[in-house]
């Protein structure tokens, strides 16, 4: 399995915002062993608020998560997730 955590400089609810270099990383598991990949300026990462609801701060939308050196590609990715502010 693999676990993904985006930092978004800015967030201003429902739009499109590149992950910064440093602030997407990518963990995976395989077994006992986990691996991390972390964005870097070298490929653009995105994510897209597509819906937010302010009252119970959940937002969903889609996400692109590319590691170049690595060859690791994650595209039309979808989310629901709370919103740590």
């Amino acid at each position: 399995f693999a676990i993904i955590s985006v930092e978004c400089n800015n967030f201003n609810g429902i739009g499109e915002y590149i992950i910064p270099s440093g602030k997407g990383v990518l963990t995976t598991f395989y077994g006992d062993v986990g691996n991390t990949f972390i964005s870097d300026s070298s490929l653009t990462n995105t994510i897209t608020i597509d819906q937010f609801d302010e009252v119970n701060n959940i937002c969903s939308g889609r996400f692109s998560f590319y590691v170049g050196s690595h060859t690791i590609e994650l595209s039309d990715g979808t989310f629901t997730i709370p919103i740590y502010q």
